[in-house]
């Protein structure tokens, strides 16, 4: 009897403890593979570096929820790329890009700017001052119909997107200038109706850009100076084209200083000895904004100064370093701005590499502000320019009109 008593305590004890053990096992933890922990460490640095993670974070918790369940399912480098470019979009920010890109990559940018209302989408800007094209028909305020044959509200309906409201008006707008940036590996032809009723098709890749050989161009009309930067902001070779262009324009009676290309950005190293030649004394011409200070950037005068009116000639194709020489020599109240909105590239940028990968991520650390306190990405210059025509350059002639009446 004792013996069969203690056979059942044993027993007993024994059941207990594989009892314990089994949920012990349920409950630890496997090791996260290395794509999880690539995963982890990319959303831990949206959280920890994104500047505008407050406004987006509702976004980031469902791409958590919607992408980390995916995560294992890559299995080449090339899917990689692909998946956080998908990522990425979610955030509909066109300044946070991988630094890498594949055949099937979106590109960051179109030669065409659209907005987006109840009634449709509507071309409202054409980088015409650099295309190297000749248009038959007007196709500013042409309605987009169609692209490569479907639907144009289909596309944005079937954007490989989850995690952002299709329907609010700015992740629409953005969704529609991205469609017409396009795949790399895919045509872009859109279908139109234009402002005169007609209809027409328009291959976007035809609407290739000049190819320009010098950094700069420099020229006199009416003895009024006109300096154009060449999409060269990041090149340090500028600065010194730069110096011998406007020495060569000390006597005209205004200048006119053309940063509508210029896409590709650049850096204070190269912008701020431009802006040095415009002013006489240091002066603060631009505020940046982390998660931990705000500080202001300064400019101070350099060589000798051109004294004379200063026009800015600024538009969708103003990028980054561009927009912050635009609103900073506005903000130091010494040039008058004619334009449109910029690229309105959010914040100052920084690369994060991933855990695991040989690429990485730009993301914004930093938000920028006009001098007067208001984000760089919500400019509009006072001197606006409605862009009507793709015959004509507006900008230029609103400029020239300002000169005369000055």
């Amino acid at each position: 009897m004792f013996n069969n008593q203690k056979k059942i305590k044993i027993l007993y004890w024994l059941l207990i403890m594989c009892f314990l053990s089994c949920q012990y096992q349920k409950v630890q933890k496997l090791p996260a593979s290395e794509n999880q922990q690539e995963f982890n460490a990319f959303i831990e640095s949206l959280e920890n570096e994104f500047i505008y993670y407050d406004e987006k974070k509702a976004i980031i918790d469902c791409i958590k929820q919607e992408y980390g369940q995916h995560v294992d399912t890559l299995s080449h480098p090339y899917y990689k790329v692909l998946f956080y470019e998908t990522i990425l979009n979610e955030l509909y920010d066109s300044h946070i890009s991988l630094n890498t890109n594949t055949k099937e990559s979106w590109r960051l940018s179109s030669p065409i700017h659209v907005e987006a209302n109840k009634e449709g989408v509507f071309i409202k800007n054409v980088f015409s001052s650099q295309i190297d094209y000749s248009f038959s028909e007007n196709i500013i305020d042409a309605e987009i119909q169609a692209f490569n044959g479907i639907d144009f509200q289909k596309v944005i309906d079937d954007f490989p997107s989850s995690c952002h409201n299709k329907k609010d008006a700015q992740v629409k707008e953005w969704l529609a200038n991205k469609i017409l940036a396009g795949k790399r590996n895919e045509p872009r032809i859109v279908h139109l109706k234009l402002q005169n009723g007609n209809q027409i098709d328009l291959d976007i890749d035809q609407l290739t850009l000049k190819e320009e050989s010098s950094l700069l161009s420099a020229h006199t009309h009416d003895n009024i100076g006109v300096i154009r930067i060449n999409n060269s902001l990041g090149n340090s070779d500028l600065v010194k084209a730069f110096d011998k262009a406007l020495d060569g324009l000390m006597n005209t009676e205004a200048l006119i200083l053309d940063l509508r290309n210029t896409f590709n950005g650049g850096n204070t190293g190269v912008a701020e000895p431009i802006m040095g030649r415009f002013i006489t004394k240091k002066i603060g011409y631009q505020d940046y904004g982390n998660k931990n200070k705000k500080h202001t950037k300064y400019v101070s005068p350099r060589k000798q100064v051109y004294d004379k009116p200063l026009y800015v000639l600024a538009g969708r194709w103003t990028g980054s370093m561009g927009e912050g020489m635009t609103i900073g020599l506005e903000g130091i109240d010494r040039a008058t701005v004619v334009g449109t909105e910029l690229n309105r590239l959010a914040g100052g940028m920084k690369t994060i590499n991933l855990l695991k990968s040989k690429f990485g991520f730009n993301v914004s650390f930093e938000k920028m502000y006009h001098i007067n306190g208001s984000l760089r990405e919500q400019y509009v210059p006072s001197n606006y320019v409605k862009q009507e025509t793709v015959s004509e350059d507006a900008f230029t002639k609103h400029a020239m009109k300002l000169i005369r009446q000055d």
